[in-house]
Parts: C-alpha cells; structure tokens; sequence
C-alpha cells in the first residue's frame, strides 16, 4: 500500500476513535447503531481495515456526524489555543535604528528629497 494511502487510513482511523469517543459510545454501542459490526469498528480505529464507502457512511450515520467529518480535522475549539496578537508580549523598547535599517524612508527628514 502506498504511503499516502496508509496515513489516510490512520487518519480516518483516528478520526472515528476520536468521534466515539467524544460521544461516550463504545464500540458495541456504536455498532449498534450504525450497523457495522464491533470487529470492524476496531479495525478501522487500528487502522488495519481499509474500510469502504459503505461501511464510512453507515459509521458517520452511526455516530450522527456527515460523512465528510471523517475526512476532516476536528473544529478548531478542539485543538490546541493559538496565541493571538493580545497574547503576545509588546516590546519595552524600540531600537530607532533597527526602525531605520526596516523603513528607511520614514526616518529622512521631512524636508530632505531623495537624490
């Protein structure tokens, strides 16, 4: 199997243990509701089973969520908190001529011309 093929299938197999999860269901719970046996569903979440269409959208039915959130990376209020601009430190100071060496041109005097 290619490589590509092979991280896909972790991936999806990721993706459904994570969505399992996040609901509270087992695997017997899920098998239940969306009719894929309980062996298949721990193959797919071991990513030892390449699972067809079929079974992917009986699974997302099974777990509530549309077919295309198997394939998608959970929202990101999920994943880790970037830091945003008003996370970031402001400097103490400012270097003028770091300033000078970045905008040359705002730091010439109002009155000089360029040559």
């Amino acid at each position: 199997m290619l490589d590509g093929a092979r991280e896909y299938l972790q991936f999806i197999a990721e993706r459904v243990g994570e969505l399992r999860a996040a609901q509270g269901l087992s695997l017997d719970a899920l098998a239940s509701k969306s009719g894929v046996s309980r062996s298949m569903i721990s193959l797919i979440e071991r990513g030892e089973s390449s699972p067809t269409a079929v079974v992917l959208e009986k699974l997302a039915a099974g777990l509530g969520v549309m077919l295309a959130s198997l394939f998608d990376a959970p929202p990101a209020a999920a994943q880790a908190p970037r830091a945003t601009p008003a996370d970031m430190p402001m400097p103490t100071a400012i270097n003028p001529t770091a300033i000078e060496v970045c905008a040359p041109t705002m730091m010439r005097d109002s009155t000089s011309r360029p040559r």
